[in-house]
This record gives structure tokens, sequence and C-alpha cells, in this order.
């Protein structure tokens, strides 16, 4: 998607090509506006008639003015003059172009048409559709719905893009426009075509088979996968089990008789890399009364190769483990690959009591891989932590680290998660800095005056010592100061040089 300087440019350069450029500029430029998509047709549109000003070339309208527009290059064979005729801000040279445009055929003059179908000009709009539908084939049509499929949600478009669906209907038929349109570059083409092929019934096993294995819209790949099943037989559908598609997989693991879902083609899915087709897996494997947490000891004491793998084996332990299975999880806590540690903790804590969990998961806080050290966090902050827990994550060179611990220790809550907050301020990661200063505002706005547990004078002294080196704002200081009771310090001394008393009286101020 071009930028709207980018296009603004574009639509001073196709005015100077189409009032002064020569007959190989023309083809050149026509050549590549056919390669445009629908939406971007709809900014350049805009583009060219919106008024701007820049430093480069003052202020005005890109496609605007009298001269040499209408001339005896307006219907040159290319079809690029009218085009960009068609672009115009007087409707009058809008209306002219259009009529241009009718006489030839071509995907640049379909595209053109298009979008002038959505001309907010009723007269212009309506000679618009009617010399679109006139030449209109599906050879042509791809670039002119894509201009209509990208406006869809603007006025009277709908009527534009029925009109032409029911064109093809009567010229070509469903399966043609299927067939044709089915391959179409732009997605939304795709999807258009095979859901009026839907409504038809024009879409054959094949086809969807095709467009399930080998599309790259992940949509359209999941629809095809939903009509699939309603047409084919299940022998087709075991052939999805195996489809690259995680859509494709869902459905044919819940559409499957139970008949046809064997052991042999069912066990192995309860380690998919998908976890919604795990879950959908172990749900099929308990109706069929097959047994998921022996099948995951038995691949998890065994010989498995690929992380991933046993990092899914890990997760389904997490699901349906017992209490007796927290071994075989601890015993993945140290492998070499991120994803197995970090589903070993998920299992583990979900497997063991909390005085386990509280043993065993504080050194992986310093863990070099981010996303274990978060979620021995997590972990941890259901287990009942101390703000102890996380120290030595607190001091360790890696930001994801004390970012850990910052999040384990905000769990302890009360006096804990404020001092928390303003060590994260003080932090020089920057992110992490952002993340204590919202959280010390949070706290101010919405928990500062309800934190009454004590706060002995220790913590109070290391608040203190925070508040002097955090970057926050004098007003935040003197409140988390008030409310935490910090009297005579060098934070207040800061924060009130050279500014009036507090409104609150001295006896407030010793709650």
């Amino acid at each position: 998607m071009l930028s709207p300087a980018a296009l603004r440019a574009m639509a001073t350069e196709l005015a100077h090509v189409a009032t002064q450029g020569s007959a190989s500029e023309h083809e050149v430029w026509a050549r590549r506006l056919e390669r445009l998509d629908g939406r971007t047709w709809l900014t350049l549109d805009d583009a060219a008639r919106r008024h701007s000003y820049t430093a480069t070339t003052g202020s005005g309208t890109p496609v605007s003015g009298t001269r040499n527009w209408l001339g005896p290059t307006l219907d040159e064979p290319t079809g690029l003059v009218a085009t960009v005729t068609s672009l115009h801000v007087d409707g009058r040279f809008r209306h002219r172009a259009v009529r241009v445009l009718a006489a030839g055929r071509s995907p640049l003059r379909a595209a053109a048409l298009a979008l002038r179908s959505l001309d907010h000009v009723a007269e212009i709009r309506q000679d618009a559709v009617t010399a679109l539908l006139a030449n209109l084939d599906v050879d042509s049509a791809g670039p002119a719905l894509s201009v209509l499929l990208a406006g869809r949600r603007r006025h009277r478009s709908a009527e534009a893009l029925a009109a032409v669906g029911q064109r093809l209907l009567a010229t070509a038929g469903a399966e043609k426009i299927v067939r044709d349109l089915g391959h179409s570059p732009d997605r939304h083409v795709r999807r258009w075509s095979y859901e009026l092929g839907h409504r038809h019934d024009a879409l054959r096993v094949e086809t969807l088979l095709e467009t399930v294995h080998g599309d790259d819209d992940q949509l359209l790949r999941a629809i095809a996968a939903q009509w699939l099943a309603e047409l084919a037989e299940p022998r087709v559908l075991v052939s999805l089990l195996a489809a690259r598609s995680t859509d494709a997989r869902l459905v044919a693991l819940s559409r499957l008789p139970d008949e046809h879902l064997t052991p042999a083609a069912l066990l192995p899915l309860l380690a998919d890399r998908s976890s919604r087709v795990r879950e959908t897996a172990r749900w099929r494997a308990k109706r069929a009364g097959l047994d998921a947490l022996d099948w995951y000891r038995c691949q998890l004491a065994g010989d498995i190769r690929g992380p991933r793998r046993l990092a899914a084996c890990l997760d389904g332990l997490t699901a349906v483990g017992a209490r007796a299975d927290s071994e075989l999880a601890a015993g993945h806590l140290a492998h070499p690959a991120p994803s197995v540690r970090a589903a070993a903790v998920s299992a583990f804590a979900r497997l063991s009591d909390t005085s386990e969990v509280r043993r065993e998961l504080p050194p992986l806080l310093t863990d070099t891989s981010p996303s274990v050290a978060i979620t021995a966090a997590r972990a941890l902050g259901r287990a009942g932590p101390t703000a102890t827990d996380a120290e030595a994550a607190w001091t360790s060179d890696q930001a994801w680290s004390r970012r850990a611990a910052w999040q384990l220790t905000r769990t302890v809550g009360s006096w804990d998660r404020v001092e928390a907050d303003l060590r994260a301020v003080c932090d020089p990661d920057p992110a992490l800095s952002g993340l204590g200063k919202a959280g010390v505002r949070n706290w101010l706005n919405g928990q500062a005056a309800t934190t009454w547990a004590p706060l002995n004078n220790r913590q109070r002294g290391r608040i203190a010592a925070l508040l002097t080196r955090a970057g926050l704002a004098d007003d935040e200081r003197r409140r988390v100061a008030f409310h935490a009771r910090i009297e005579e310090s060098a934070v207040l001394r800061d924060a009130l040089a050279g500014r009036p008393s507090p409104p609150w009286p001295s006896r407030w101020w010793r709650r």
C-alpha cells in the first residue's frame, strides 16, 4: 500500500502524462495501473481530487484544470488518458471520460469504470455501471471486482456489486466464475467467487481440496474446509488430518464419524502443533475410550525427536496430567530448547504443590529465554510468592529477567507492588521503565487510598530512596510519599522546593 504522499505524487505524474505524455508513456503507465489492487485504486482516486499543500509543489489538486484534458488523445487505444480523466475533480470531465471508456474493453477500462460506479454523482455512476456491464466478461472482471469489493462499504456499492454478479452469472455461469476468478491474485475476489459458487452449488470437491491445501488465504482455507465437510465423503476428510491449515485439520477432526477416525490417525494429533487441534483430539480420544494421559506418558518417557513435539506433549500433560506426573515434567526444566523449558514450567506448576513450585522455579526467572522467564513468573505468581522470590532476577543483566521480577513482585500486592513499580521506573530498560511509570500512576489513581497494610521502616526507606531516583513528576512523588508516610526526607525537600505548602493539614500527613 502506497503512502498518501506517494499516491499524490503518482496522481500528479499521471496528470502530466495524460495531458502532455507520448504514446509510449501511455503504454507504460497503462500497464502499471493494471497491476493496482482495488484498495490502491480507491486511495489513488481520493488523492487525485484532494486539495493539499506541499513544500515542493505548492497547493492544489493533482488532477484538475482545463487545459489539454479533452483533446484528441482522450480516446487513445490504451485507455490511459480516459482513465486519468475519469479521476478529474470536475464531474463534467469524469462523465465525458466514462463515455470514452465505454467504447473499449480491457482490464484497465473495467477498473476505471468500476471506480466511477462508486461516484457520488448519480449520472456518472449510472453511466459507469451501464458501460461496465455492457463490456464485462470473466477475463476483465477481476480488476473491476477488486475495486468494487474494496469499496463495498460505500454508498451504492452493493447495487453495483450485485449487478456485476448477475451479469457474470448470465454470461459465464457459476462454475466458470469459480474456475477463472478463484485463482485471482486479489484474495477478496477469490473469496467473492467462492461465496457465489457456494450459493449456486458450483463448488466441486476437487476445487475445495486444492484450495484447502494450496491457497495462501487463511480465511478462504478455513471456509473451504467447512464447505468440503458438507460435500466430501469421510475418506476425503481423512486426508485433511494432515493438511497444512489448522482449520482444515479441526474440521476433519470434528466432523469425521467415529468409525473412520482410527487410533492410528487420532493419537498423533494429540501432539499436533496447534493447541486447538490437540484439545479437540483429546476430546475425540476420550469419546473413543482412548487414554490420552497414558499416551503422553509413553511419549515423554520415550525418545521424542524434535522440541516441537516434546513441548506439545508437555502441554497435553498440563491439561490431563496427575500429581504423580510432576517429576516427569520437572525432568524437562533444563532442556536445551526454550519452548520445551517453557512448556515444562507450565506443566510442573500445574501438577506440583505450591511449596515445590516456589522451591524449583525462582532460578528460571533468570533463564536465557524471555518466554521461559515470563512463564516462570506467571507460574510463581499463582503459587503465593513473596518479594524475596524475585530478588535474584532483579539484579540480572537481562532485561526480560528484571521484567519477570517486576511482574512477579507486583502479584504480591500491597506495598510490594508499589516498590516493584518504583524499581521498574529506575530500570535502564526503557520499556520496563515505562511499565513501571504506568503502574505507579494506576496505583495512585485507583488503589493508593485503600492500601492500608503496615509499611515497615526498612521498606519505607527503600521506597524513599527509589523516589529520589525515579523520574516521576513532582506531584506524583509527593503523593507517593504522602501515602507511604515518608517525612523529612530528601525526596520531599526536592519535591517541595520552591512550591507552596501542601493543601492538607499536618495531622493528615501523619495519618
